[in-house]
């Protein structure tokens, strides 16, 4: 963690484990063959001057079928400047087993004070889903509503995917990687448009699609932005935020990808300009 993008040495390390657990959770007897992995799907959205939030997968690795508690979950961010710390909460009640839409696991973006909540179809592993809440209120998940494009409007009732709901969706991704991680979504200033980048199937290929606004429409076409020289798991970009002289942000993009070589994750960064 650092305390400004100017100094990046001031770093703190957090405690260990950074996710904390819900008491059924610490219960659970690990053994050589049983232990709890968190793992995190996407981008954290800041939602105050102090505050962000972000979905982790809570996963039980171990020899035997999925546990009750295997989901994706909220956990919320909040940093004190003056005493140089980050308190680490989950809010056990936002959270989302396998069966269901996991919203803000697919990409999250904070627009005029409402979180918009993406979250890709388990049923079809290429439509795409949104929830949103205001900011003021992420916690509470009865301040939720979600949308449905056939309808083109809001529902406070949340969906449950037990069939495919293609005409509810805000777009289908063919062209989508096999996917475990999420996707990237942000207004850029220098494009005038909400940008949404992904990993292509061939694994190497990171594509755009373009959006007037976090619904949509979005691009029918999509562009290529850039060819990795490997096999890629995962790949996130995000928007260099400063503005020096004529360059705004959007115009350049700062990619974090993940790739399995010889037997371990390696992560790299790449630096590009976007126009």
């Amino acid at each position: 963690m650092a305390k400004t993008f100017a100094h990046p040495g001031w770093l703190v390390d957090l405690q260990r484990p950074p996710i904390p657990a819900t008491p059924y959770e610490s219960e659970v007897d690990y053994t050589y063959f049983m232990n709890l992995s968190t793992l995190p799907h996407t981008h954290c959205a800041v939602i105050g001057s102090n505050k962000a939030v972000q979905l982790w997968d809570m996963r039980l690795d171990d020899c035997g079928p999925p546990t009750p508690f295997t989901r994706t979950s909220l956990v919320v961010y909040e940093f004190n400047a003056e005493a140089n710390t980050l308190t680490v909460t989950r809010p056990v009640t936002i959270s989302f087993t396998p069966q269901e839409y996991h919203y803000g696991s697919f990409a999250t973006i904070v627009v005029k004070g409402r979180v918009y909540l993406y979250a890709l179809d388990p049923v079809s592993d290429q439509d795409v889903h949104v929830a949103s809440a205001p900011s003021a209120t992420i916690e509470d998940k009865s301040t939720w509503s979600y949308w449905d494009q056939s309808l083109g409007g809001w529902s406070p009732t949340e969906p449950l995917p037990t069939a495919r709901r293609e005409s509810a969706a805000i777009m289908s991704l063919p062209n989508l990687a096999y996917y475990n991680g999420g996707i990237s979504v942000f207004y850029s200033a220098y494009h005038n448009s909400y940008l949404m980048f992904f990993l292509a199937k061939d694994h190497i290929s990171l594509l755009v699609k373009y959006s007037p606004t976090p619904l949509g429409p979005w691009s029918n076409n999509d562009t290529l932005v850039f060819t990795f020289p490997t096999y890629l798991e995962s790949a996130l970009v995000t928007p260099v935020p400063f503005q020096t002289g004529s360059r705004i942000a959007g115009q350049a993009i700062l990619i974090t990808s993940a790739s399995f070589e010889s037997f371990i994750y390696v992560t790299r960064a790449w630096k590009l300009k976007f126009e």
